[in-house]
């Protein structure tokens, strides 16, 4: 859940330089943070408000960043999902950030959590479940906009690849 915030002009001009962006909502944790240093901002001195704003922008920067590293990155590649020939399709990168569930003292990541029950790349609103059609390994739908698909890479760069 996200919340909206304010931030002092000074502290959006210099986020907008680090991160190409002004953010106007964090999660409601970040959200809180922030609105306790206003209360603070709010009764302190001339003195003391550039560190108060630069504990605002550290706050923002690591959620923002945070945030960022849990979305699937986009790109476009060519695979023949079908048989048909290569086509070029659009390719979520996912976070593979989820360790193994079997082998917790492994450290690496589980190719097959980071590509099933995560949230869709494509509405944020459903969850990709397991949906092999029975001639293809891998394949995955959105249970919220029925989105298809498949699974591809490896366990350190997990995809999606859209069936379109």
């Amino acid at each position: 859940m996200k919340k909206d915030i304010f931030l002092p002009p000074g502290v959006q001009m210099r986020l907008a330089d680090r991160l190409g962006a002004i953010p106007r909502q964090l999660p409601t944790g970040a959200a809180s943070k922030i609105e306790a240093l206003w209360a603070v901002r709010n009764t302190a001195m001339n003195d003391q408000l550039d560190v108060i704003d630069a504990k605002l922008e550290t706050i923002v920067v690591s959620s923002v960043l945070a945030d960022r590293a849990r979305q699937p990155h986009v790109i476009f590649e060519r695979h023949d999902l079908h048989g048909t020939g290569a086509r070029r399709h659009k390719v979520f990168v996912m976070p593979a950030r989820k360790m193994s569930r079997r082998f917790p003292e492994d450290n690496s990541p589980d190719y097959w959590a980071c590509v099933t029950d995560v949230p869709c790349p494509c509405c944020r609103k459903g969850k990709i479940r397991w949906h092999e059609a029975g001639y293809v390994k891998g394949y995955r739908i959105c249970d919220a906009c029925e989105r298809t698909f498949l699974a591809k890479g490896t366990a350190d760069m997990p995809k999606l690849v859209l069936d379109i």
